[in-house]
Formats: structure tokens, C-alpha cells, sequence
């Protein structure tokens, strides 16, 4: 189960005079609060890119707090949640 939803990076394929992305990835931190309510805020970014694989427009990466079936919590890359936090 996602405790908790710590960032999102949206990559969107895209032209050098193309200027909104963050416009792109809102339509995706949307559908994650949505989805997980309170639990789906989260930091963003949102990255330009001249290509992604396959063609595909828009490619968001997720890092998500999680909890354990013992109760608990463990982020999606299997860390202890303060091992994800940035530096002061």
C-alpha cells in the first residue's frame, strides 16, 4: 500500500521552444491525488526531452513511500524513509 507519494518527475518529448511542461504534468499530479488522495501530494518536476523510447510522449517516474505487511514503512526502492530525504 503507498503511504505516502514523495515525488514525480514528468519527461515530456517535446521541441527546444516547447515551455509547458509543468502544464503536461499536471494533468498526472492530478490523477495521483485523485487516485491516492491525501497520500498523492508529492514534489515535482517536470523535464523537457528531444526524445523518449518508443515514441512516447510523456514518461513519469514516481517515488512512493510504502508500507510493509509488518506495518512498517519502506520507500518504493526499498529504503527506510529518512534514507530518501535530501540533505538539509
Amino acid at each position: 500500500m503507498i503511504t505516502r507519494l514523495v515525488k514525480i518527475t514528468a519527461f515530456v518529448a517535446c521541441t527546444a521552444d516547447f515551455v509547458q511542461q509543468p502544464q503536461v504534468a499536471d494533468g498526472a499530479s492530478q490523477l495521483l491525488l485523485d487516485v491516492l488522495g491525501p497520500a498523492g501530494a508529492h514534489a515535482r518536476s517536470a523535464v523537457g526531452v528531444a526524445a523518449l523510447a518508443l515514441g512516447t510522449p510523456v514518461v513519469v517516474e514516481a517515488i512512493a513511500e510504502l508500507a510493509t505487511a509488518a506495518g512498517s514503512v519502506r520507500t518504493a526502492a526499498g529504503r527506510p524513509p529518512e534514507a530518501t530525504r535530501p540533505f538539509p
